[in-house]
């Protein structure tokens, strides 16, 4: 049985601030987009 997820996501990146314990979770539909969550989290 195949489920659908949201925006039919495969992987969930999880960004844990060490200093404050703040965590902040993306859904990705591949692993090539981790980068540019990675940096557009990093620039706010």
């Amino acid at each position: 049985m195949e489920e659908n997820s949201l925006g039919d996501s495969k992987y969930l990146l999880l960004i844990v601030d060490e200093a404050s314990g703040c965590m902040k979770g993306f859904c990705l539909r591949a692993k090539s987009e981790s980068e540019d969550c990675i940096k557009t989290y990093i620039m706010k």
